[in-house]
């Protein structure tokens, strides 16, 4: 095993410019600190969360010598790092530092802080950043086409995302329910934020619902559907109406699919996907489903 010693001799003979040059005094942050980053960036960032790396700014604080990669940061609030702009030209990601283990210091960039009696609010990691940790807290102004371009993100939503409430990390299709209308993932239509409050936290969900679902209009009209599946069931086993008979011999579930439907839709209430798919995705914010918007839905349109 490494000692302490060798371990900072080798990181000075690996970087001309290592910690040493650049962080100051360890300090623990407030919980949520914030990052500026190129909008270039964005969709590396969703994806990988913020690597440390070495920048042009910081490089150029350097001297252009090779420099142990950083993650640099801002232990404030919003409004100080976009001075109240809304137009300011950059994107700013939030970081919840009790989602990581990163040892944060305070930067040297800006010990002068400490020369005029302020506390120095810019913090430095030398680890990166998860993107389960972080968040989209301003998005760099946009063009014209802004406005137009969050309606494009409120069409997409109505058409795409569905509700559904957790109260555990199991995440059972049934949520503790009853299966009522067969084994399944059940989600709510977005208006029907109330229903799925009874089930637990509510989250944004993405690709939940069914392709080829069966239609109807309310809560009696799924009851009365399913009664004539089981009479018609019984009927072509040549046995009275029986719901044991059913249940013996098959599920809705896969009754429903043998007549060609993956769900049942009870429009405006909620809905029932009888095979979801392995990429089925949940979002605790509406920030959170924008951002995924933004840097994987709108930006496949604009590759394709």
């Amino acid at each position: 095993m490494k000692s302490i010693v060798d371990i900072i001799k080798e990181e000075i003979e690996q970087f001309d410019w290592g910690k040493e040059k650049v962080a100051d005094e360890p300090i623990k942050p407030n919980r949520i600190v914030y990052h500026v980053s190129d909008p270039n960036n964005r969709v590396g960032i969703s994806q990988k969360g913020i690597e440390a790396r070495v920048g042009d700014s910081y490089s150029s604080w350097s001297g252009g010598k090779k420099a142990i990669p950083a993650v640099f940061a801002t232990n404030s609030n919003l409004k100080d790092v976009t001075g109240g702009a809304n137009n300011f030209g950059a994107d700013v990601w939030a970081i919840d530092t009790t989602k990581t283990n990163n040892q944060w210091y305070e930067d040297k960039h800006f010990a002068m802080f400490k020369d005029w009696g302020m506390s120095n609010p810019h913090i430095v990691t030398f680890e990166n950043i998860p993107k389960e940790s972080v968040f989209l807290a301003h998005k760099v102004a946009g063009n014209m086409n802004e406005d137009y371009n969050h309606a494009n993100y409120l069409k997409w939503k109505r058409q795409n995302v569905t509700l559904r409430g957790i109260r555990d990390n199991n995440n059972s299709t049934e949520n503790g329910g009853m299966a009522k209308y067969g084994q399944g993932l059940y989600t709510a239509f977005l208006g029907n934020k109330d229903l799925a409050k009874q089930y637990g936290k509510v989250y944004f969900v993405v690709n939940a619902i069914p392709k080829h679902p069966k239609i109807v209009y309310s809560t009696n009209d799924a009851e009365m559907f399913e009664q004539q599946m089981v009479t018609n069931f019984c009927k072509m086993h040549g046995v009275p109406r029986s719901n044991e008979f059913f249940s013996s011999k098959t599920t809705i579930a896969d009754e429903m699919q043998r007549l060609g439907y993956d769900g049942l839709v009870i429009k405006g209430r909620e809905m029932v996907n009888y095979t979801p798919p392995s990429n089925v995705l949940y979002f605790n914010t509406e920030q959170a489903l924008q951002n995924y918007y933004d840097v994987v839905i709108e930006k496949n349109e604009q590759n394709s």
